[in-house]
């Protein structure tokens, strides 16, 4: 074993854990052949770097190809192989499906979790496979998701607060009342928050200021739109909590959904507010990528799986009890807000269709499961979901890479 000493001081330098992620290699083990198995030189030299801790076993298959290449050019070797494509054997995909099963079985699932399957099953499997721990908010600042946070608060204390308030005539107020109530929101909530800890004086001022200036954008439009609504939709709940909502038991897995929805507005038939007729379901986004369109609904549904799965869930539960005339699902676009190119609302309020794409939503998802049952896991690539993917260097199927 002498020659490994030698070598390693190579594998040392070249080899290390940034040259591996920068180049996209760092979850390639998983298909490079074992030593003995390997076919070619590109091959060898990285299974003999990725398996080394068995490499008693796999000796004598490997020396003479080791010693042969111990001047191998590197990124040469890491170029050949961050780009091919690996065919993943039953067995393997067997192994992976039982990954699945047993994650099924013993996590919680959430909305976005059945969103992401359903965007393509291997990029689930991959994102749970190779998940990452979050690094420490107060190493790394103030990151756009907490903004998220924060906004996704300030925009239900506000409601909250204007609800209590002025019940039904919520947005009957003047606008001086809606800003009393901005300017003690958001002092409330850097008060409450870990903000303190990790932001100084400017940022936290800085925080306040872009708040301040979106808020009141959107308590603005919120009061013209009710107006061309005819306030007939009235916020009523925030962070709706709900656990354990099963929407699949066949063959020994039970999938049971649980999630948080940002807003519900119940929608009333008149202004005398007696009889719910309606709801609306809202999601609170940084940015609206994808708008809902009422003539695309059913074709793009599943782009809005989790508004659909949401109602889905409010229209078998009997918690919130509503009418069936008038359902809509909406996005609201936070970054949206100040920029005058871009609508920060966007909306499907088609009854019809939107109960329709409900009963097609378990035949979207149902064969999914069933086939990750029988150890299948199937592909479904698109540009936007191969781009984000842990695995997309060698996924047979990736639409792009991100790596260059």
């Amino acid at each position: 074993m002498l020659f490994w000493k030698k070598f390693s001081k190579k594998t040392l330098t070249e080899f290390n854990f940034e040259n591996l992620e920068n180049n996209g290699l760092i979850y390639l083990h998983d298909y490079i052949p074992k030593m003995n198995e390997a076919t070619n030189d590109d091959d060898a030299m990285m299974s003999f770097y990725f398996y080394q801790e068995n490499q008693s076993k796999t000796y004598k298959g490997a020396k003479n190809i080791i010693l042969k290449n111990e001047n191998m050019d590197f990124k040469k070797v890491m170029k050949s192989i961050k780009n091919r494509t690996s065919n993943v054997t039953k067995e393997e995909q067997n192994d992976e499906a039982l990954f699945l099963i047993k994650y099924f079985l013993e996590n919680k699932f959430f909305v976005t979790d059945l969103s992401n399957i359903i965007d393509c099953p291997q990029y689930f499997l991959y994102t749970k496979m190779f998940e990452e721990k979050p690094i420490d908010i107060a190493e790394m600042g103030l990151h756009y998701s907490d903004m998220g946070i924060i906004y996704h608060d300030v925009f239900n204390r506000l409601l909250k607060e204007c609800y209590n308030k002025f019940g039904f005539n919520i947005y009957k107020q003047d606008i001086s009342q809606y800003k009393k109530i901005i300017e003690a929101a958001i002092e409330n909530l850097i008060l409450e928050s870990k903000i303190n800890d990790y932001c100084d004086d400017f940022e936290i001022a800085s925080i306040k200021q872009e708040l301040n200036i979106k808020i009141n954008i959107f308590i603005e439009k919120e009061l013209q739109r009710a107006e061309d609504e005819n306030y007939l939709y009235i916020p009523s709940y925030f962070e709706e909590p709900f656990y354990d909502y099963s929407i699949y038991n066949h063959n020994g897995i039970n999938i049971k959904l649980s999630g948080r929805i940002d807003r519900i507005d119940l929608h009333y038939s008149d202004s005398s507010y007696k009889k719910i007729d309606g709801i609306r379901i809202i999601d609170y986004k940084r940015k609206i990528y994808n708008p809902l369109s009422t003539k695309k609904m059913e074709e793009e549904r599943l782009q809005h799986s989790q508004l659909m799965f949401y109602l889905d869930y409010l229209t078998n539960d009997n918690k919130i009890k509503f009418g069936r005339d008038n359902i809509s699902i909406a996005y609201i676009g936070y970054d949206n807000l100040n920029n005058k190119n871009e609508d920060y609302y966007s909306a499907c309020d088609d009854t019809e269709i939107l109960m329709n794409c409900l009963d097609e939503l378990k035949s979207d998802f149902t064969p999914i499961f069933d086939k990750i049952s029988k150890g299948i896991i199937d592909y479904n690539p698109s540009k936007e979901v191969c781009d984000k993917c842990p695995k997309n260097s060698q996924c047979p199927k990736a639409i792009s890479t991100s790596i260059d």
